[in-house]
């Protein structure tokens, strides 16, 4: 029950943070984010370090973001693990520690996060090491694998990850052709997860074929239909208003 709690005032926190169907207000935002990072929500704590460090909301500090951004990493977030990493290596936190900065970035690495490799790279340059150690942990994608057909990712090469953050693809086709499955947890996640709001997840033009058998089908729409793209736009004011 508790943990339904926790989850319920981090969604409509969401939903105030992003203006998402309710005016939006920040402060209320942060009041339920609050409730809810009280209970251990690991989301909602970040989405508090996010909002300190900027001073969104709040009064801008550096110590409570990240005080909230330690608690979301000790937990395992990845895209935390990164911003732990960033305030010890640039101070903020109130001590720089590269050592620190280096253990917190290379867990965010281990679990693909782009962020934390591009930290690492430029920590390498600034302790004058050479050979990038950051390198040995994005050449080895051997658990990380596609959501589609569950292959690794390639040497060399990240997985591409949807704008929820809930699923990886190795390529375009695969992401094509596991949208209609994913779309629904998308748009459920799209108002969980730290996030812009945005709920349309925009296929780009590498794969020409699936692109235009998707507006193929999308012609086939009715006016007053909830349009295929993943809006919550009618197709009429959505991909239906646009000119073909």
């Amino acid at each position: 029950m508790q943990r339904n709690r926790s989850w319920a005032q981090f969604g409509l926190g969401g939903l105030y943070d992003t203006g998402n169907g309710v005016k939006e207000d920040p402060k209320r935002a942060y009041k339920l984010y609050t409730l809810a990072a009280n209970q251990g929500h690991h989301h909602a704590q970040f989405n508090l370090g996010r909002m300190y460090e900027s001073g969104r909301g709040v009064i801008q500090s550096d110590a409570l973001s990240f005080k909230f951004y330690k608690l979301c990493a000790d937990q395992g977030d990845a895209s935390a693990q990164a911003k732990v990493g960033y305030f010890y290596a640039s101070g903020r936190c109130g001590t720089q520690s590269y050592t620190e900065a280096r253990e917190w970035l290379t867990k965010a690495v281990e679990q693909g996060n782009e962020e934390a490799i591009d930290n690492l790279r430029i920590l390498d340059i600034r302790e004058g090491i050479k050979t990038t150690s950051s390198s040995s942990y994005f050449t080895d994608n051997s658990s990380v694998l596609c959501s589609k057909c569950n292959k690794p990712a390639q040497t060399n090469r990240t997985l591409r990850k949807c704008k929820c953050k809930g699923a990886q693809y190795c390529n375009n086709t695969c992401y094509h052709a596991h949208w209609k499955e994913h779309k629904p947890e998308h748009n459920r996640l799209v108002n969980l997860l730290p996030s812009t709001g945005e709920t349309k997840e925009e296929p780009t033009e590498d794969n020409k074929t699936t692109t235009d058998a998707n507006k193929s089908k999308t012609k086939k729409q009715k006016p007053n239909a909830r349009c295929n793209c993943g809006s919550k736009k009618k197709y009429k004011k959505c991909c239906g208003s646009k000119k073909r």
